[in-house]
């Protein structure tokens, strides 16, 4: 049997109100992909529509129950059993756009063989006020076979996200990437533990995946994630002390600089949500991020503190506050 092109995991956990939208986009493309859905210990009807789906499509849709373990773990299971050339995480609430589906396909039947990793555009699809795109077009020359070398400068809005970036399978496997179980936003540690483990790749200026967000409780909403700023914390400390990114800069300049912008966006993440949690543990969780990357790396640690965002996010309370006002009023994520 001929390789699928596409193995998308969706990771489900009471999933019932919106994972039908979501499998409905992907399955117009069946002959062409497999779709593996991880129901994640669910308690409401997920699991019947899961089988359903599998039952419906056993030549594309494969079911799979375990017990609660979290999004990465769903994460971790789908990857193990996955068989497609690239590997594409889709949330259960959100979706593909078709036009970019179809093109997305072509590009890997033209390309597939010698790229490691597409960069997609994407789009913030909000449940109250218009839509925000996120495209790379500045950074990245589009429908062309790029090395690090030809990426520009990634502006703050533009970060190598679980939305936009579908690895080859098998660069995922060379990096040996494994998620943490229970933990929420390990989806950016799951990104940026490859990224170093590619040495092609290939940006399609068009709007792909569909990123529904403002629905009530969800993860990423204000109030979810100063609850969970120890896994912003933890976040933070993995990606610090994942590489070195130093040994990159003088022998691949354009690779250390895109690890540099995501490594210190997420410091400055969660250095922002344990500080606006307002707790006493909030405040020490903050101070113990900046005491471990200081401890770990010291050079890391002032070129993060001083030479970048986090001049914003770790040297001083009003100022990270303003920061934070002004980065949501010009790309919100509420």
């Amino acid at each position: 049997m001929e390789q699928k092109l596409i193995s998308f995991c969706v990771p489900c956990y009471n999933s019932a109100k919106d994972m039908r939208k979501c499998l409905d986009s992907l399955l117009t493309q069946r002959d062409f992909v497999e779709i593996i859905i991880i129901d994640d210990g669910s308690k409401d009807e997920t699991p019947a529509i899961a089988d359903e789906y599998a039952a419906n499509f056993p030549r594309t849709v494969r079911a799979v129950h375990q017990p609660n373990g979290g999004h990465g773990s769903g994460i971790n299971h789908a990857l193990e059993l996955a068989t497609g050339k690239f590997f594409k995480v889709v949330d259960s609430d959100d979706w593909v756009d078709q036009e970019g589906y179809s093109l997305v396909l072509d590009k890997i039947r033209e390309v597939g063989d010698e790229v490691d990793l597409f960069v997609l555009n994407y789009c913030h699809y909000h449940i109250d006020h218009i839509a925000h795109k996120i495209s790379f077009k500045n950074a990245l020359k589009p429908n062309k076979v790029l090395e690090w070398k030809d990426v520009g400068i990634l502006g703050y809005s533009q970060n190598f996200t679980l939305h936009s970036v579908m690895y080859k399978t098998s660069v995922l496997h060379e990096s040996n990437v494994h998620l943490p179980e229970h933990v929420f936003y390990e989806d950016n540690y799951f990104v940026y533990s490859s990224l170093e483990y590619v040495k092609k790749l290939y940006y399609i200026d068009h709007l792909f995946y569909m990123y529904f967000i403002g629905r009530e409780g969800q993860s990423v909403s204000f109030e979810s994630s100063k609850k969970r700023f120890r896994d912003h914390a933890l976040m933070a400390k993995l990606v610090s002390e994942y590489t070195d990114v130093y040994k990159y800069k003088k022998t691949n300049y354009k690779l250390y600089r895109v690890l540099m912008h995501h490594l210190s966006l997420l410091v400055c993440i969660g250095c922002t949500y344990t500080r606006l949690n307002g707790t006493k543990e909030g405040k020490l969780a903050f101070k113990k991020i900046k005491s471990d990357l200081k401890a770990f790396n010291p050079r890391l640690y002032r070129q993060v503190r001083y030479r970048s965002i986090g001049f914003w996010t770790m040297n001083g309370y009003l100022l990270m506050r303003f920061s934070f006002w002004l980065t949501n009023l010009f790309m919100p994520f509420n």
